[in-house]
């Protein structure tokens, strides 16, 4: 099952032991500075997490799949995200004895 926003929040209000509104709010203004950032074209880089960023793609050919012509599809933008090395490690079980020591 996925996390989404309501998750991290009751998970900030029970972190934190603070109200759920509060947290609410501690949630939307790092989710919306995160996106105001890559609008103005910023790179957001979460350590340990990953590199957010924003990317632009030239018009190029593509083709429809149901006629099999070939359509002109127009330039836009995306947001392009890189994964940490360490998150990397972690999710291919890497690093899970990190930081202890083998004796």
């Amino acid at each position: 099952m996925p996390l989404n926003r309501s998750d991290l929040v009751g998970l900030v209000k029970s972190g934190l032991g603070i109200r759920r509104q509060e947290a609410r709010v501690i949630v939307d203004t790092v989710f919306g500075e995160i996106i105001s950032s890559i609008g103005r074209g910023e790179t957001v880089e979460l350590r340990g997490v990953g590199t957010f960023r924003k990317k632009s793609s030239h018009a190029r050919w593509g083709r429809d799949f149901n006629t099999h012509k070939a359509l002109k599809l127009g330039a836009g933008t995306r947001v392009s995200f890189k994964v940490s090395r360490k998150l990397r490690g972690r999710l291919s079980g890497e690093g899970r004895n990190e930081g202890r020591s083998r004796s």
